[in-house]
């Protein structure tokens, strides 16, 4: 009976969060680790923070967080004060730290049977952090962070560089991006998703409201999109966009 309270409680909390604008399965997680481009050709061990413990052993299964080696803390609390000083404390603040995989250089016959295939010409990363960025409540953006050897970062920060551009309004939530998305006129029901993103021309973060597609099919299909800046939310664009469905 206490269980079943439990998750009725939790699905009324969901439901009282995102239930009366949008589903929760329609606010798509923004972003990409990345890390294919960076760790995969390293012999590499993961270490999350949501992998079980195994009896079994972990070989290239996720390891727990706390079987990280021993000097790790002191290298992630480097790169968040580095953080820190490149975009400020409010926007480390939202970031979720969710694992690190770490090169193993001594272990690589270990790896041989492994794909893709070890490659140390093609292995430049030590360290790969796992962050979701959280700019409002159950809205994600996955970004990497690759450091070197000598801890330095390798990887292009999907973070904005500019004081103006940090000025991010969490004020906002899926439910007030979706009033603004249909403030503008434009077509946007059905939903297909909510999602927030970055632009690496323009280094800043921005709200996506997509339309689903109204009787999709074979060939050209067309659907609205909607952009809203995420420092400036007065600040939208609405366009048309086309896709074709073989």
């Amino acid at each position: 009976m206490k269980s079943t309270f439990l998750a009725l409680l939790f699905f009324s909390i969901i439901t009282n969060m995102f239930g009366q604008c949008i589903p929760t399965k329609e606010i798509k997680i923004g972003g990409s680790y990345q890390s294919d481009s960076f760790i995969d050709y390293c012999p590499y061990y993961n270490y999350m923070v949501d992998a079980e413990k195994q009896t079994t052993g972990y070989h290239y299964l996720s390891r727990p967080i706390d079987l990280v080696p021993a000097n790790f803390e002191k290298v992630k609390e480097n790169l968040e004060n580095n953080l820190i000083k490149k975009v400020g404390k409010d926007l480390v603040d939202h970031l979720k730290f969710r694992g690190v995989s770490i090169s193993a250089y001594d272990s690589i016959r270990k790896f041989e049977s492994r794909y893709p295939v070890v490659d140390m010409s093609r292995c430049f990363t030590k360290y790969f952090f796992y962050y979701d960025f959280i700019p409002a409540e159950g809205v994600s953006f996955c970004l990497g962070i690759a450091l070197n050897d000598n801890l330095q970062i390798i990887s292009n920060l999907p973070l904005p560089e500019t004081e103006e551009k940090l000025a991010i309004d969490y004020s906002m939530d899926v439910c007030k991006i979706l009033e603004i998305a249909k403030e503008t006129g434009t077509k946007i029901e059905p939903i297909d998703f909510i999602t927030f993103e970055f632009d690496f021309d323009k280094k800043e973060f921005f709200w996506v409201v997509r339309q689903k597609i109204i009787n999709p099919k074979k060939g050209l299909n067309e659907y609205n999109q909607i952009l809203i800046e995420a420092r400036d939310p007065s600040q939208v664009v609405s366009y048309r966009q086309t896709v074709y469905i073989e």
